[in-house]
């Protein structure tokens, strides 16, 4: 049976970071692997694209012309969350989902799943971390934040994967971003209702939060939030127009500035930004 293929739109959005600005985005789109896209990274040494779905698919592209090079090899009946690399590069962690059966029927559990590390040079997993784990953090940031059971998240140090420090949040942490110096992390959260979000930063020396915009306009739905150096870009959706809102907050005073709207639509916390070199967005 010949299985349905799924394009990956690739929105890169030049950021301004060193002062400019722009309205213009451009557009590329991948021929890609049978399942649902749920992650992709850059290796910026070797100028390689590795892409994740939900068929427990890695596949690996060029960076610079999306040329299809390889696929890795996986047990292919684990669905995969989201991939990072870790270990000097040298390793891919893996997020699996957390998988359960009903009348037969398999359901994915969305509060995470296990951790497996992948060797490159040798292909194979050789390490399982199980548990309800999931990262929540972009892959361009300078450390790793993964939730553990919703609420523990976990600081790790890209370069070794090791434990760095740790917070309690206040609800289920969705997603996360942590800033240029590491001493903040923001995230979304959820309510226990599961359908109000919020806006959370926190301190992490002190181990509490100091910021807090809740967001229960269904026509203004949190979906990303990513770290700027001296502000938090955060992007909001609404769901019945199918457009999407960037505002940025200022971390010096709070103030929140309104970037204007975009007609492409982000799903509610669920959207991926990778930031490469801190100049671009993908989105």
């Amino acid at each position: 049976m010949i299985k349905k293929l799924v394009f990956l739109f690739l929105f890169f959005l030049p950021m301004l970071f060193f002062g400019q600005e722009t309205d213009d985005y451009t557009l590329e789109v991948i021929k890609h692997n049978q399942g649902t896209v749920t992650d992709l990274i850059i290796n910026e040494d070797s100028n390689e694209l590795f892409s994740a779905d939900s068929e427990g698919n890695i596949l690996v592209y060029s960076s610079e012309n999306y040329k299809y090079l390889k696929s890795l090899n996986l047990d292919a009946s684990d669905k995969i969350y989201k991939i990072r690399f870790v270990n000097k590069n040298e390793d891919l962690l893996i997020n699996y989902y957390n998988l359960a059966y009903k009348n037969g029927k398999q359901l994915i559990q969305k509060n995470g799943g296990k951790l497996c590390l992948y060797n490159i040079k040798k292909d194979t997993i050789y390490k399982t971390f199980k548990g309800n784990y999931k990262i929540t953090n972009a892959n361009g940031e300078p450390l790793i934040t993964i939730a553990k059971d919703d609420v523990n998240l976990i600081l790790f140090d890209k370069a070794s994967f090791t434990k760095i420090d740790s917070i309690t949040t206040q609800n289920r942490a969705l997603s996360s971003t942590i800033s240029f110096d590491t001493k903040l992390i923001t995230t979304i959260e959820t309510a226990k209702n599961n359908e109000e979000k919020a806006l959370t930063i926190y301190d992490v020396a002190a181990k509490k939060s100091i910021y807090n915009l809740d967001f229960k306009n269904p026509k203004k739905m949190l979906s990303a939030v990513l770290f700027e150096k001296e502000s938090l870009l955060y992007l909001t959706s609404n769901p019945k127009e199918k457009d999407s809102e960037f505002n940025r907050i200022q971390l010096k005073d709070f103030s929140v500035e309104n970037l204007g709207n975009n007609d492409f639509y982000t799903d509610n916390a669920n959207t991926t930004i990778i930031a490469n070199n801190k100049e671009k967005l993908l989105i």
